[in-house]
């Protein structure tokens, strides 16, 4: 048990001894460090207690945030359909949270169960989305900078925050990026640290390595290369792009689609929440890196609380069924490989992604309607 805890809990302890933390296994065979110095230096408050104290303080905190992160997706969606004028006071948030918690309850187990730091991830992702709500731009730049210290691949949110316009994040976050990434300078010294930080970049290479994510039946570079060829130069890096790239389009067409200035101030919200969902779907991750998409699982479970279903709402359940319901203890051991290895999971995390894009486009046509106009032009257009 919280075998990714002691990856961190030893990376901590090494680094306050002054010996190198990279290309070594800690725990499992598998229990490689992957992140930057820095985030060593976060976990050292920890290593003033014994494992087992610390494992359990970690447990208890990433227990919370689970919670939270429920609670803060639900407060962030409210805020985006209230601005649209649609009545969400008739859905009841227990069954929504309780419908979230459901499918990614496997994802939850894992997490816990090893100690990661997506839930931790994802919470801060969520507070930065929030102060961009609330445009406490200095506040979003540093938590941005602060995510993107511990897991590089947050920087897919810089699309995101280029579409919506929030160009002094972007500007502030790679300035505090920068200060956070120099300050490690007084604590290892200049030697040291540049040989920490190339050892980190060659292992983040390693672990993303084109055959890595050809390999993974969860990316979806995994499925290209089953009908592109492999052989091209650079070509995992132009396809990434280009699932990037597409991405970034669907939602400035979904930007457009709305008139009103009303829209301006959740849209990144509602794009910041799609690329991070894409993030297990492009890079080689194990299966609790999809609880990211839990922002857009609890947007699609709103959608079920409304009164007229059609094939939408059918395609969300099967989405949910595929995403959260391989279970070893239902299936047992041979059928659950046999799905996991089959990609379903990542299949269904990116349905899930273009559902909620789809949604949030059809309620972008219609903002400035009440509820009930919304739901009898939906049916129209179905």
């Amino acid at each position: 048990m919280m075998h990714d805890f002691e990856v961190y809990y030893t990376a901590a302890l090494k680094a306050v001894e002054h010996q190198g933390f990279y290309n070594q296994s800690f725990g499992l065979s598998s229990g490689i460090f992957k992140y930057s110095p820095a985030s060593a230096l976060l976990f050292i408050p920890f290593t003033l207690f014994s494992f087992p104290i610390a494992a359990s303080i970690y447990f208890g905190i990433i227990s919370c945030l689970v919670y939270l992160c429920f609670q803060k997706s639900y407060e962030l969606l409210k805020i985006f359909f209230q601005e649209l004028h649609y009545d969400i006071t008739a859905f009841h948030r227990d069954s929504i949270l309780f419908v979230g918690f459901l499918v990614l309850i496997s994802a939850i187990h894992r997490e816990l169960h090893l100690g990661n730091v997506n839930i931790l991830l994802l919470f801060l992702c969520l507070c930065h989305i929030e102060c961009c709500l609330h445009k406490k731009n200095l506040s979003a730049g540093i938590l941005f900078a602060i995510i993107l210290l511990i897991k590089p691949h947050f920087l897919i949110l810089i699309p995101a925050l280029f579409i919506s316009g929030k160009f002094s994040i972007i500007i502030q976050g790679m300035i505090s990026l920068a200060l956070f990434m120099i300050l490690p300078v007084f604590y290892f010294g200049p030697t040291e640290y540049l040989n920490l930080c190339n050892e980190w970049i060659q292992t983040m290479l390693a672990h993303n390595s084109d055959n890595n994510l050809i390999n993974a039946s969860n990316t979806l570079q995994f499925w290209f290369f089953k009908i592109i060829p492999d052989t091209i130069p650079f070509i995992t890096s132009i396809v990434t792009s280009l699932i990037i790239t597409t991405i970034g389009i669907i939602l400035f067409i979904v930007r457009k689609q709305g008139t009103g200035k009303e829209i301006q101030s959740s849209f990144y919200a509602l794009s910041a929440i799609a690329y991070i969902g894409l993030i297990p779907n492009i890079t080689v991750t194990d299966t609790e890196h999809f609880l990211l998409a839990l922002p857009l699982i609890v947007l699609l479970s709103m959608t079920l609380q409304e009164r007229a279903w059609n094939l939408f709402h059918y395609l969300v359940i099967t989405s949910f069924i595929l995403h959260g319901f391989n279970w070893f203890d239902i299936w047992g051991r041979q059928i659950s490989s046999m799905i996991t290895n089959s990609g379903a999971l990542g299949i269904a995390n990116t349905g899930i992604i273009l559902l909620s894009l789809w949604k949030i486009n059809q309620i972008h046509k219609f903002q400035g309607h009440t509820k009930e106009s919304y739901e009898t032009n939906l049916k129209l257009t179905n």
